[in-house]
C-alpha cells in the first residue's frame, strides 16, 4: 500500500536500511543508514523491524505528502517538520515540509507499514558513496 509521496526529495534523501556490516573485506562497504540509532528509534516508534528501510533526509528541502492517514515518525536532525522524536498520525493529504535547519543535518522519516514497499518495489535499499583510504 502506498503511504506517502515525494513531492520534492530535496538535496540528498536516500532509502536506508541497516547496512551490511563486516562485508568490508569483500569489497563491500558496510553503507546503511549514518545514524543508526536515529534510524533504529524511527522503526521503533512505528512498529516496524529495527533493519526496515527509511527515508534518510539530508539537509532541509524534502517534502513529502500523505496519501492514507498513516503513523509516521521523525527522528535525528530537527529540519523544520515537527514533532520529532514521537509517532504520529499524519492526516490524508497533509505535507510534511523539511524546510529549515535548526540542529544536525541528517533525519529519518518512517511510516508504519507491514512490509516495506520500500523493500519490496526496490529489493535490498542503499546509497554507496565512494570509499577513501
Amino acid at each position: 500500500m502506498r503511504t506517502l509521496l515525494i513531492r520534492r526529495p530535496g538535496p540528498s534523501t536516500t532509502v536506508q536500511d541497516a547496512g551490511r556490516p563486516g562485508l568490508r573485506r569483500y569489497g563491500i562497504p558496510g553503507s546503511g543508514a549514518l545514524d543508526q540509532f536515529s534510524y533504529r528509534i524511527a522503526n521503533a516508534l512505528v512498529g516496524n523491524a529495527p533493519d526496515a528501510a527509511a527515508l534518510e533526509i539530508t539537509l532541509p528541502g524534502l517534502i513529502v505528502e500523505a496519501l492514507v492517514d498513516v503513523v509516521v515518525a521523525i527522528t535525528g536532525a530537527d529540519l523544520g517538520a515537527q514533532p520529532l522524536w514521537t509517532s504520529f498520525i499524519l492526516p490524508r493529504g497533509k505535507q510534511l515540509h523539511f524546510h529549515k535547519r535548526h540542529t544536525g543535518c541528517r533525519a529519518y522519516l518512517r511510516s508504519e507499514e507491514h512490509t516495506s514497499e520500500l523493500q519490496s518495489r526496490f529489493g535490498i535499499s542503499y546509497a554507496v558513496f565512494c570509499l577513501k583510504k
